[in-house]
């Protein structure tokens, strides 16, 4: 190819048409590749239609035909068919491009962000913007108002609902996002997620993390009262999608609860000390992971409970801060159960406000914590026996394929020597507890062992599982030693977390809470109360009368005859006899007789 006949060819990605039959010698440059910026910025935001790409052609030919001195400047004015300013400006263009391109008109009519309001108005609906654009309901008709305020105190005219909505469709996406719904979810939405964790084929790491169960529960003795929605810590196997375990609680998410759902999962679901007791055919699923995956939560970074995980052999790892798509395993696991199970319960709230309204939570809400815990094992044993999407089983058969691998897919078991030790290690404690001659008191409860006795008097420490309270863990001379409950009230519960909950409930209760300890509670004590305290008052007063001289009145007693009088008694002896003592007492029996 010639040097004066270069090839105009545009990229795939342009936007623009090369004419059929032009001629490359009028247009010796390349296309859009090569524009200065300037012209690209007179083309970008245009729509190019082929009338228009035809216009700058045709233009840039006469203008070709004017520098080649081949027609008069009158005759190019007369070619184009525009006025002599206009003929000045695309000539003007012609000079400064390089091609046709350079030459297409931009979009006519006002630029797409652009309004026509002064720099006042603009400043006072920024302050209007600024003052009211917050919150989920946010949006023009709340600016609007705050706008006609500010404008009225600054002499301006009231802007229409249009020049509003314009101004805040002017902003950033992500800036009226963020007002509305926060930063958080601004950055879940808008940035950028590359990373991942990626499954090693070889380690079974587990993923925790806890959510607030999507339903409401009542009180084990009164079920007319309700006594809230419990949290689920989980813990799941990343490689077979495997609940290793988890822990039903009305806890809010602790260093406790955490410890318990790893009990759960590390432990055979048989073992006395693991607070599910499962079948192990049904629930065969334990062991200690490699690895665990969580969340910056305060009680996942707690360097107490990491020592305790690394000690029996498990590493502990956090996910990037503030990057939740680094996990999402154990949420979608979460979300499958509440969507799919317990959005069918009765006193269920669904998973939002809006749901909340059909369910109709308070007026169903039937089960108790303990119930819900014996339903939510059924539920989980549903889900080990579904076939998983991801997985292309159900997790019982990738556990099953897992295990098939021998000691490579094998998890480390606890042995049964180990189990009180490593339970102990993890279970709930309580610190300062005094040891009475009647046992330990906890949890309304009394515990007594003879090895209590010659310690009264003394402090100890305590572990419990609060699934059982049967019986407690007290540490004597360095040894924890069980002993058993020997009294407990009437219709308490065993589960330590039901007890919890109705005992922060009755003093919470209004009708009890508003009673002071000691204050009668109906009204027979009110007028018992009255009636004691006349009578004090009665016989304070009749004993101050007494001692006044005159003032106690005698009644008058009426006059004997003489007829009636008492004879004299005769204290002669009678005849062939003694004398009778009338004052000595008659002895009908003798005790000296018996």
């Amino acid at each position: 190819m010639k040097n004066g006949d270069k090839e105009c060819r545009m990229s795939d990605s342009s936007p623009h048409r090369l004419l059929p039959g032009a001629p490359t010698k009028a247009r010796p440059l390349v296309g859009v590749d090569v524009i200065t910026s300037e012209e690209r910025s007179k083309i970008k935001n245009a729509y190019v239609s082929e009338f228009e790409e035809d216009l700058a052609f045709k233009r840039r030919v006469v203008f070709e035909k004017l520098a080649d001195k081949k027609i008069t400047r009158d005759e190019a004015v007369a070619e184009l068919n525009v006025k002599l300013s206009r003929f000045y400006t695309l000539y003007d263009e012609f000079r400064e491009s390089k091609d046709y391109t350079g030459m297409i008109r931009g979009k006519r009519g006002p630029k797409p962000g652009s309004m026509h309001a002064s720099e006042l108005m603009l400043a006072t609906l920024q302050d209007a913007f600024a003052a009211k654009y917050i919150g989920p309901k946010a949006g023009a008709m709340v600016v609007l108002r705050k706008a006609e305020q500010l404008c009225q105190k600054r002499g301006l005219p009231r802007p229409t609902k249009y020049l509003v909505s314009k101004f805040i469709k002017s902003k950033p996406p992500r800036e009226l996002y963020t007002l509305k719904f926060g930063e958080e979810a601004a950055a879940q939405k808008y940035d950028h997620r590359p990373g991942y964790i990626e499954d090693s084929p070889e380690d079974a790491d587990v993923q925790a993390d806890h959510t607030l169960v999507d339903i409401l529960l009542v009180d084990e003795k009164d079920r007319s009262c309700i006594v809230g929605r419990p949290w689920l810590t989980i813990i799941i196997c990343t490689l077979t999608r495997v609940i290793l375990g988890y822990f039903l609680s009305f806890r809010n998410p602790c260093v406790i609860t955490v410890q318990l759902a790893l009990i759960a999962a590390f432990l055979p679901k048989d073992n006395q000390y693991n607070p599910l007791k499962a079948d192990p055919y049904v629930y065969p699923f334990s062991g200690v992971p490699p690895g665990c995956y969580t969340d910056n939560a305060a009680e996942f970074i707690t360097q107490q409970l990491i020592l305790k995980c690394v000690r029996w052999g498990m590493d502990w790892d956090h996910r990037p801060i503030g990057k939740k798509w680094y996990g999402g395993i154990v949420e979608r696991v979460i979300g499958t159960f509440m969507t799919g199970s317990v959005h069918f319960l009765p006193g269920s709230t669904g998973s939002n406000s809006v749901e909340r309204v059909y369910f109709k939570s308070e007026l169903n809400a039937t089960m108790t914590l303990p119930e819900f815990c014996e339903w939510f094992a059924h539920e989980v044993t549903k889900y080990h026996s579904r076939r998983h999407d991801a997985l292309g089983c159900s997790p019982r058969m990738a556990w099953a394929e897992l295990r098939g691998k021998g000691a490579q897919g094998e998890l480390p078991q606890i042995s049964q020597a180990e189990a009180l030790s490593f339970a102990l290690d993890f279970m709930p404690s309580e610190y300062g507890l005094k040891i009475h001659n009647y046992g330990i008191n906890f949890a309304s409860r009394r515990y007594w062992g003879e090895e209590l006795i010659g310690r009264i008097g003394l402090d100890c420490e305590i572990r419990y599982d609060p699934s059982d309270l049967q019986s407690i863990w007290v540490l004597l001379d360095s040894t924890f030693i069980n002993i058993g409950c020997n009294r407990m009230r009437k219709g308490d519960s065993l589960n330590y977390e039901s007890y919890r909950k109705s005992i922060t409930i009755s003093r919470h209760d209004p009708d009890r809470r508003l009673i002071s300890v000691g204050s009668h509670t109906d009204e027979y004590g009110l007028e018992a109360e009255e009636h004691s305290d006349a009578i004090v008052s009665r016989a304070i007063t009749n004993t101050a009368r007494s001692k006044v001289p005159g003032s106690v009145e005698f009644e008058e007693l009426p006059q004997v005859s003489a007829d009636r009088a008492i004879p004299p008694i005769d204290s002669k002896p009678a005849e062939g006899g003694e004398a009778v003592d009338d004052l000595k007492p008659n002895i009908l029996i003798d005790p000296d007789d018996f």
